[in-house]
């Protein structure tokens, strides 16, 4: 599939696709080459560009112009890929993670103080949510000595998470998907909580608010409802959507995504006694 001549970030749908058809020995045998690839893909992201290589550029209009449209691809693999990503660390998680840690933590190290357009946001954020969630250490690793930096990142997260537009104001579905990002994020925050005692002191309040906000939208939407979401937002990666076994395959996927099933209501509160635990502890000390 990768050696098939098609642009990689549609051979990595493709390859999605047989993942979920046919298992993680599709994946396996790649892991190093994936592992790679998907650092180049998002290079875009945590690699800048050169000032004197954009100068060599300026006069020549033709070089301008393949430039420009060399950098929108290249965002737009970088956005394939962190949605690949999230989709191995939902598929196989331990595989998974050990594939697109190395290229996430480099896109989330670098998105302090980066201008990047939403749809590249929210795809960084949608995968790491779930790197977050495997490894609640994650932000600790990625930022060992920039607090400053934590917070941004946590922020800008929740922030373009819980921008409404008017469609999906309108759209009962995207309000749905919404919710389920919303609520991805809000678990892997809190176990980032419960996991570390700096995370709880930086940002604790502000990722309390932000899920205690989404509590009541929880109690009114049950899991069907959410797999039913879910499962057409898989269109963004697979083409057309999952169809025949791979449409079975995936639903049984989603209903037991921790990410879906774990009840918000209790990563609350095993949250908040976290932050008041610490904040005990601190005050002895």
């Amino acid at each position: 599939i990768l050696r098939s001549g098609l642009e990689l970030h549609l051979s990595l749908k493709v390859l999605q696709s047989n993942a979920i058809l046919l298992g993680p020995q599709v994946i396996e045998p790649l892991a190093e080459v994936l592992r790679e690839m998907l650092v180049d893909l998002t290079s875009c992201v945590h690699i800048d560009k050169k000032p004197e290589e954009d100068d060599e550029m300026k006069d020549d209009d033709d070089a301008a112009a393949a430039k420009k449209e060399k950098e929108v691809g290249t965002v737009r693999d970088a956005i394939a890929a962190m949605a690949f990503a999230d989709a191995l660390m939902q598929l196989f998680p331990e595989l998974g993670y050990s594939i697109a840690s190395p290229a996430l933590s480099k896109v989330i190290a670098a998105l302090p103080g980066k201008s990047c357009t939403t749809p590249l946001l929210e795809a960084a954020f949608g995968a790491f949510g779930r790197m977050l969630w495997l490894n609640a250490n994650s932000l600790d690793e990625i930022f060992p000595n920039n607090e400053e930096n934590i917070a941004s990142v946590v922020n800008t997260w929740m922030d373009v998470i819980s921008s409404v537009s008017v469609m999906v104001m309108l759209s009962s579905r995207d309000r749905t998907i919404m919710f389920i990002d919303q609520k991805g994020a809000a678990l892997a925050l809190c176990g980032s909580i419960c996991r570390s005692p700096r995370i709880a002191r930086i940002v604790g309040n502000e990722i309390l608010q932000f899920t205690g906000a989404l509590l009541e939208t929880e109690a009114h939407i049950d899991l069907d409802s959410l797999v039913e979401a879910a499962c057409g937002t898989t269109r963004k990666v697979v083409g057309d959507g999952p169809l025949g076994d791979s449409a079975s395959i995936t639903a049984g996927i989603l209903k037991s995504d921790p990410l879906l099933t774990v009840s918000l209501k209790e990563a609350f509160e095993r949250a908040e006694k976290s932050i008041q635990e610490s904040r005990q502890l601190r005050n002895s000390s």
